[in-house]
């Protein structure tokens, strides 16, 4: 990116900035390698994995908290942003009567979006601002690991100033790679890659945006518009089961994403629910420079559908212990929501009508009923 004041700023997989002179393209600042005997300055570290050193970043992209986009600038509090891999949301200071920038962090994000997910591809980010007040960061961001699979993702708003999050739709619609949201003519276009021409899903873009600002906040997905007629109860019309799983199938990336493909047809279930089993094959976290780390797993996980509940992803562990429980039947009940980030953003939570089931890399499952 091109900084006022002739200074150029990028960074790589290692999660370093290196400051350049747009006319003499020589690094203009931390030119002589520092402590750790690298050029540039650290800016973004592995925060998931805390114990792999800034040596350790140069092993490959499994390491290093990953750039993999521009920062952006706002002249109001002269700050420039970025969000890449494995690290939070920062704002840095550039100083444009010195013309450097600082190489500690002004303002680091908050909220429960502040970081992206451990893996790739990290976040991107854009800016709207009234010139320079009103400033708000508008970053695109995955809800998984991308780097094999079509995953979900989020648009996420925060506070240019003091990164503080205030805003977000984490709806399920597939998550494009490396595209920030368009801000033009008071809206916000989130991009999607949900289009598979071989599977004959259709693409699609979110603008927010177009409806009065007194509706503005109320960001839920439209409801499938086919109905169907019970046929125990011809005066019963509803949202048509299989239609609704097969939409929140589609908005998970299809045949191509982290679901996989079905495994046999949609099922009745007890107090007139639905569901489908879904199954994936999960490539193990490669590297560049290992492209073979190991053999592949496989992920099972189902969508399961009420009218009272709309329909929700469960899959991996949090499905295996919830069926051990009983399923539908148990105290936990049907989900209300797809899988989410825990607190801690490194395991993940399902919700479900009586509780939570949470699941963490190093602890495990937990069950948490609410009374």
């Amino acid at each position: 990116m091109l900084l006022p004041g002739g200074r150029l700023i990028g960074g790589g997989k290692q999660g370093r900035y290196y400051v350049l002179d747009s006319a003499t393209m020589t690094q203009s600042q931390n030119a002589t390698p520092g402590t750790d005997g690298f050029q540039g300055f650290q800016a973004f570290v592995n925060t998931y994995h805390p114990t792999f050193t800034v040596r350790d970043y140069e092993k490959g992209e499994l390491f290093g908290p990953n750039i993999h986009a521009g920062p952006i600038y706002w002249s109001g509090p002269s700050y420039l942003y970025q969000m890449p891999e494995k690290d939070y949301l920062k704002a840095f200071h550039y100083d444009t009567a010195t013309r450097r920038v600082a190489t500690t962090p002004a303002v680091t994000a908050t909220g429960s979006w502040a970081r992206p997910p451990d893996g790739m591809p990290g976040g991107f980010t854009s800016l709207s601002a009234n010139g320079a007040s009103d400033g708000i960061i508008w970053t695109c961001l995955p809800q998984a690991d991308g780097q094999w699979h079509k995953v979900t993702g989020a648009l996420v708003a925060f506070d240019a100033t003091t990164l503080r999050q205030i805003w977000s739709d984490d709806s399920p619609m597939s998550f494009a790679k490396f595209c920030p949201p368009t801000v033009a003519d008071g809206k916000v276009i989130r991009p999607t890659f949900a289009s598979d021409v071989h599977h004959r899903v259709p693409g699609k873009i979110a603008v927010y945006g177009l409806r009065p600002a007194t509706l503005a906040r109320t960001a839920t997905p439209p409801a499938w518009p086919v109905q169907w007629t019970d046929p125990s109860d011809p005066s019963r019309r509803t949202v048509a089961p299989q239609l609704t799983i097969e939409a929140t199938f589609l908005a998970h990336g299809g045949p191509l994403g982290m679901l996989g493909t079905p495994v046999g047809p949609a099922r009745r279930r007890d107090g007139g629910a639905w569901s489908r089993d879904y199954r994936s094959t999960i490539k193990p976290r490669a590297t560049c420079a290992q492209p073979d780390n190991g053999a592949p797993t496989t992920l099972h996980s189902a969508i399961y559908f009420s009218p009272g509940t709309g329909a929700h992803v469960v899959s991996g562990a949090i499905l295996a212990a919830w069926r051990d429980r009983g399923a539908e039947n148990s105290a936990l009940g049907l989900p209300v929501a797809d899988p989410a980030r825990s607190d801690s953003g490194a395991g993940q939570v399902s919700r479900f009508e009586h509780g939570d089931i949470v699941w963490h890399p190093d602890t495990g499952i937990a069950v948490h009923l609410r009374r």
